[in-house]
């Protein structure tokens, strides 16, 4: 059985509201699904309103700080397309979430040669 897990993690949200003070958090949106048109979908969606929230709440995503990591273990396999406000997400190897390395087929191998040059 194949299983695709997708997770999309963001580095910084700007907050303006507030005294104009800013502050940074590191929200992640992770599902699993067998077929990666559903995941898209879901996804998608869910970015889509964590958008309309966030737009309508003053605060912003930077586009160029997001990114999507493709959690599989096939080899022949097509990567999500997901976009935020209009942007496509950048689907990439791995991604460094909460100090932790994710890498796409959840090895840990980065994360531990990233902890030894540390």
């Amino acid at each position: 059985m194949n299983i695709s897990l997708a997770h999309l993690g963001h580095e910084e949200c700007e907050i303006y509201e507030m005294h104009k003070k800013t502050a940074t958090v590191s929200p992640s949106v992770t599902f699993q699904s067998k077929h990666l048109q559903h995941l898209e979908r879901t996804i998608q969606l869910c970015i889509n309103n964590v958008q309309k929230w966030v737009s309508e709440n003053g605060f912003r995503f930077s586009v160029s700080k997001t990114t999507c990591v493709h959690f599989h273990r096939q080899r022949i396999y097509a990567e999500p397309a997901l976009h935020l406000d209009g942007q496509p997400i950048p689907v990439k190897g791995e991604a460094k979430f909460l100090g932790v390395v994710f890498d796409s087929k959840l090895t840990f191998s980065s994360h531990v040669k990233y902890r030894k040059s540390a």
